[in-house]
């Protein structure tokens, strides 16, 4: 079985938005623009755990 509880207290982070211009301006790839948000949620998430 999971740890999974019902009423369990949620942690909600978000940063700044991201300005796609950027990406659109370079002609980057869906998969390039892919990895720079994941990048962001890793840089947020290290921020924030615990």
């Amino acid at each position: 079985m999971s740890d999974y509880k019902l009423f369990r207290r949620t942690k909600v982070v978000y940063g700044k938005p991201m300005d796609a211009e950027a990406f659109r301006k370079n002609k980057s790839s869906a998969k390039e623009m892919s990895e720079g948000i994941m990048e962001e949620i890793r840089n947020l998430y290290e921020i924030h755990k615990n």
